[in-house]
């Protein structure tokens, strides 16, 4: 076996044992997304362009720092673009002109983590043979450009 896929195979056991150690978290987290509050409350505040969207940055840098702990390789280009446009965001009066530009990478990144929330706590019942060849899994991996 290459080095390489060796390092690819040795990632995704810590990944699996990192994900069935955190299932709790993961869980909790994405209740929290669910709730009407937090996830139905982010869209439409897109629509009605509230700056209460602003709000989601917190639950998405909850998930941002679970996830910051599964390796310290960076994350996946597009997600570090996500990350940069989504998080750390101040609403200031003058983004009402150009609302949409402003308020929809938060969302994006939102939507984008809670999917990958829903997705680890798919993966982690399934077997090892379920999980070989699952593109789900495969998704989770490109978080860390280990696919």
């Amino acid at each position: 076996m290459s080095e390489y896929l060796q390092e690819i195979v040795e990632f995704e056991r810590h990944l699996l044992k990192f994900l069935q150690a955190h299932q709790e978290e993961l869980q909790s987290l994405y209740k929290q997304s669910s709730d009407v509050w937090i996830g139905k409350e982010a869209v439409y505040r897109l629509y009605h362009q509230s700056f209460k969207v602003y709000n989601i940055q917190k639950w998405s840098q909850d998930v941002l720092e679970l996830l910051e702990q599964v390796s310290k390789e960076p994350f996946h280009p597009i997600l570090r673009e996500m990350i940069r446009n989504g998080t750390n965001q101040t609403f200031e009066t003058t983004y009402n002109s150009m609302w949409y530009t402003k308020a929809k990478p938060i969302v994006d990144l939102f939507l984008h983590l809670r999917f990958y929330v829903e997705v680890a706590l798919d993966e982690i019942q399934k077997t090892d043979k379920e999980r070989f060849g699952s593109p789900s899994w495969y998704l989770l991996l490109y978080l860390w450009n280990m696919q």
